[in-house]
């Protein structure tokens, strides 16, 4: 019977050499690579029983990329994360069985492998998962992101300072995020008249006398937000739409961000 074939994902050298020889010393035709790409040329070029995957590789959560990449295309392959923080393993095992295994760094190379017989025995990985467009996670993320905007609003010493209640401060935020998915899912092209939750920002605004400025700071804070949940939910997203999504979204922001100012420009004008 062929050996066990295993495809280890680490950037730190050290280790990418190291595991290899640990598994090559239990049996296991291993192979080990060094980056995402690296990664996914081998998902597509080769057939692997077990994926050993470093959480962050060269950015925080590629992990999540090489696992979704292996879902998919190898639907049978036992998925390990590694990470060396047991805060993030707990918030790992809670991704609902979305990867098999959480190991720990560093690493107990008799549990290591202990681990990998133990999968490979009930051979029961996690399985295919449905993954979905980036307007239907952002969608159940709209709450979730309300919530961290208003923290960042918080930790801005000039947001913070306004005289809003935090009703008044997502409001706005609340029903741009809404207009966002809703155009996400509509078909191109778009412009500032199919975005009139941006123009009613805009005026009200200007209205509660928000200082201009802070209206980039605010498109730049719902931006990073936006991106870091992205990131948080990979796994959760279809990757083959995941780059036209992304540019999509960019281009709804920058619509968005454009038609607040340009409404808040023009109500300020009328009152004067």
């Amino acid at each position: 019977m062929p050996a066990t074939r295993i495809l280890c994902v680490d950037d730190e050298p050290a280790i990418r050499e190291m595991m290899p020889l640990i598994l090559r010393a239990h049996g296991y035709d291993a192979t080990s690579v060094g980056t995402v790409a690296e990664a996914l040329a081998e998902i597509g070029a080769h057939r692997f029983d077990v994926l050993i995957s470093d959480l962050n590789i060269g950015q925080a959560s590629d992990g999540f990329t090489v696992v979704s990449a292996m879902r998919r295309t190898q639907p049978d392959c036992v998925n390990f994360i590694m990470t060396g923080y047991p805060a993030i393993s707990e918030a790992l095992r809670a991704l609902g069985g979305q990867v098999d295994e959480v190991l720990l760094k560093p690493m107990d190379a008799p549990k290591m492998a202990a681990a990998i017989e133990e999968r490979l025995k009930d051979r029961t990985p996690a399985g295919f998962i449905q993954t979905r467009r980036l307007s239907d996670v952002l969608c159940d993320k709209r709450d979730e992101i309300c919530r961290r905007i208003i923290v960042k609003m918080k930790e801005n010493p000039e947001l913070a300072a306004l005289p809003l209640s935090d009703k008044e401060r997502l409001d706005h935020t609340r029903i741009t995020l809404t207009e966002l998915v809703h155009v996400l899912e509509s078909p191109p092209p778009h412009d500032a008249a199919a975005l009139p939750a941006a123009t009613k920002t805009g005026e009200e605004r200007e209205m509660q006398q928000y200082p201009i400025a802070l209206l980039a700071v605010n498109a730049r804070l719902l931006q990073g937000v936006i991106y870091d949940v992205i990131h948080e939910n990979l796994l959760l997203i279809n990757l083959s739409y995941m780059l036209p999504d992304l540019k999509r979204l960019n281009e709804i922001l920058s619509l968005q961000a454009e038609e607040i100012t340009r409404t808040y420009l023009q109500a300020e004008k009328h009152v004067a």
